[in-house]
């Protein structure tokens, strides 16, 4: 499913992934990461308490978070 979600500032991956409904818990999440199944714009990332800020995001404003081969966001600063 597509879901697109604005997000003001800073935080950990595994909450990215709650906040666009990636996952349904930490706990979940952090299985999803170190599962190696989780790509911000295209990059693999699995550590679940990266830091996501603007500085990765598209043209300083868009990340495409993707789970899996059919689950992606769009989150939005």
């Amino acid at each position: 499913g597509e879901f697109k979600k604005h997000i003001d500032s800073e935080l950990k991956l595994e909450d990215l992934l709650i906040a666009l409904g990636l996952a349904t818990s930490k706990r979940e999440a952090r299985t999803f990461i170190s599962g190696n199944s989780v790509s911000i714009n295209g990059n693999k990332v699995n550590d679940p308490n990266a830091l996501i800020n603007k500085d990765m995001a598209l043209f300083g404003k868009y990340l495409i978070v993707k789970r899996g081969k059919k689950n992606y966001a769009l989150a939005e600063f």
